[in-house]
């Protein structure tokens, strides 16, 4: 019997009484192959307090009831003739989206049992329903052997399954979507039609009105997640891991889980960039987690839901100060009492991206200051605006909030394959050196370039590494590169993305995006450009073209990425000021981002330039590779 969470006893967010630990715990004692899900909420009003998924019996909802009345008789009527037929209609509807799960009716045997704790079943009058769909303690305190506990779920089943061969792979995935969001990560794959995906998912399809199908696609946190979902402790934690490491997915889960454990409270979620936002928002509409008391927003949407919210006037402008009066208006107003939300947890993604007066916002909308929810995580690596360099770290900045003793570094990667995940360990070591070879501060910093392994066993290719003479044949290149994964490799064109450091450089003259919507239009190849349809990305058609900075948050199956002569200072030294440092590491902390978008394929696509110190840092990993490669084997060697 597997429990999920196995931090039951532990978890601030379950809420179990002592009735429903006495309850878990008789369930461990037996051997069934079954898993039991604790306090789920799918519905809005109705609770699952154990969800029991069993291939031989069904999936069995049990649900804990305290009664206030002493008319027991009267509650069997109520039971029996509204609350049991609320909860499976209701069920029935959750589950109505789901192909593998519903067509006329539930595809597979599902039962209910109530479990009156503090309750003695001798109270109640004899009958069936009684029987079939009560549970009490002394009850399960009888069972002696899994027989006993069989037979129980088994009278609980309302639906007539004379033949249940046990739950379908697509079922198992699309029950967990159903019925605990949280614990799951959707994905839509979009497949062109022109190639033959009919075997890749056995996922339902959406229809869209065009060519390509997008299919979900979900997968299952890990024990270790799903503790770490409720393992949410009050107080302030701060989460820092490299990129793919799923901390995103955990902070939405986490702010879900609270969400659903306060439902009278607001929950806030944050982000700086607006792709991130909407790779959110998909996750909480997908999973059916989005909840009157949930906020996903931008920070700067934030500051103007607060604004018009509290009938402060929010002036929209289009020059280049508007973010910061928009901020200077927010803050203002707080300060002067105006804003009067608040917020009983919040939850900041990308925490490297925020200012630390942005921060100390924040935690300003706090209600209860003796009892909230802080949760910040981020990558200092991927700190591509210099925040931290110049500012220092956000979450540092705040007095009377110490993350010292509340901090937790991921280590597990759950995008990459093997040889890819190697890749990024070597550019890491290389950015090491060099910022120590430049005489960068923040060189020896064990937070930066944080090393993972990968959490998938397929090897996969080696990122591949082109060099060109001319501007003209980098385009060229890049299109090779783009028809090479599109025809050779299988990969939907909006599964691919081609990145670019800049738009265009003019002191160099150098305009990479023109170059690129030029060569995608003389090749007929269609495309979503990021920088115009943030909102729609989910939506993209054909290949995505985007700024690094854009495809912050996101992923794909294969990365092109190439422009990295446009970037400034293409010359560094241990004498440069420090403004050309700082200048350079946000350039290193570009590229990482961008070869940590790709979950598959990574091509990069350089200008021949030995002088260029990115061009360089990129062409000297495959060595760095080599390097860690020997050292493994000689250790393996010493080893054995």
């Amino acid at each position: 019997m597997k429990i999920v969470p196995n931090n039951y006893e532990t978890s601030n967010v379950l809420g179990l009484t002592s009735n429903e630990l006495a309850l878990v715990n008789r369930l461990t004692k037996f051997n069934l192959n079954s898993t039991v899900l604790l306090k789920l909420q799918p519905v809005n009003n109705v609770k699952l307090d154990f969800c029991l998924i069993d291939n031989q019996i069904g999936l069995v909802l049990i649900i804990t009831v305290s009664p206030n009345v002493d008319n027991y008789e009267q509650i069997v009527n109520v039971y029996k003739n509204i609350i049991i037929k609320q909860y499976i209609s209701q069920i029935e509807t959750k589950l109505s989206s789901f192909r593998t799960l519903y067509e006329g009716g539930i595809k597979f045997p599902i039962g209910i049992l109530f479990y009156f704790q503090g309750t003695n079943k001798d109270s109640f009058p004899t009958s069936n329903f009684v029987d079939n769909y009560f549970l009490f303690e002394n009850d399960f305190n009888k069972w002696s052997n899994d027989d006993d506990l069989k037979g129980k779920l088994k009278k609980s089943i309302l639906n007539e399954f004379s033949h249940f061969q046990g739950f379908t792979d697509a079922q198992l995935e699309n029950i967990k979507l159903a019925i605990c969001p949280e614990y799951t990560i959707p994905k839509f794959i979009e497949v062109d039609d022109s190639f033959d995906n009919s075997n890749m998912y056995k996922e339902f399809k959406l229809q869209k009105n065009r060519k390509l199908d997008r299919q979900l696609k979900t997968l299952d946190l890990t024990e270790d997640q799903i503790n770490m979902v409720n393992g949410i402790e009050y107080g302030h934690e701060l989460l820092l891991a490299g990129a793919g490491s799923g901390k995103t997915v955990l902070l939405t889960a986490r702010a879900f889980r609270v969400a659903k454990a306060f439902p009278d409270k607001n929950i806030l979620i944050t982000c700086y960039n607006a792709p991130l936002s909407e790779s959110v928002n998909l996750f909480i509409n997908t999973s059916g987690m989005r909840l009157r008391n949930l906020k996903n927003r931008t920070f700067h949407g934030l500051l103007i839901d607060l604004l018009e919210t509290n009938g402060i006037p929010c002036h929209r402008t289009g020059d280049d100060t508007y973010f910061d009066k928009l901020f200077e208006t927010a803050q203002k107003a707080l300060d002067e009492g105006k804003i009067k939300d608040k917020f009983y947890g919040i939850f900041i993604d990308e925490i490297q991206d925020f200012k630390p007066e942005w921060y100390r916002f924040l935690t300003k909308l706090i209600e209860n200051k003796n009892e909230y929810f802080i949760n910040i995580c981020g990558d200092k690596t991927q700190d591509i605006r210099g925040i931290i360099n110049e500012s220092g770290e956000p979450w540092k900045e705040v007095k009377g909030i110490n993350f010292d003793g509340n901090k937790k570094i991921l280590k597990t990667n759950f995008r990459y394959t093997t040889r890819l995940n190697n890749f990024i360990i070597a550019f890491g070591i290389g950015s090491k050196k060099d910022l120590k070879k430049y005489d960068i501060n923040n060189f020896d910093d064990e937070e930066l370039f944080i090393r993972s392994k990968t959490h998938f066993n397929e090897k996969g290719e080696y990122p591949v590494i082109y060099k060109v003479d001319k501007y003209d044949e980098e385009i060229h290149k890049v299109i090779e590169c783009l028809n090479d994964l599109h025809y050779n490799k299988k990969i939907p064109l909006s599964e691919i993305a081609i990145l670019y450091p800049n738009r265009k450089n003019d002191l160099k003259k150098y305009y990479p995006y023109h170059y690129l919507i030029k060569a995608l239009e003389d090749n007929k190849i269609s495309y979503t450009d990021l920088g115009d349809n943030i909102s729609n990305y989910y939506d993209r058609t054909g290949v995505v073209i985007s700024t690094i900075h854009k495809s912050k948050g996101l992923d794909f199956q294969a990365i092109i990425l190439f422009g990295l002569n446009g970037l400034f200072p293409s010359k560094i030294t241990r004498n440069s000021s420090t403004d050309i440092k700082n200048e350079y590491q946000k350039n290193m902390n570009l590229i990482y981002t961008a070869i940590t978008r790709p979950s598959k394929y990574l091509s990069v696509v350089n200008l021949d330039r030995e002088d260029n110190p990115y061009i360089k840092l990129i062409d000297d990993t495959p060595v760095m590779i080599q390097k860690l490669n020997k050292i493994r084997k000689i250790k393996k060697r010493s080893e054995n």
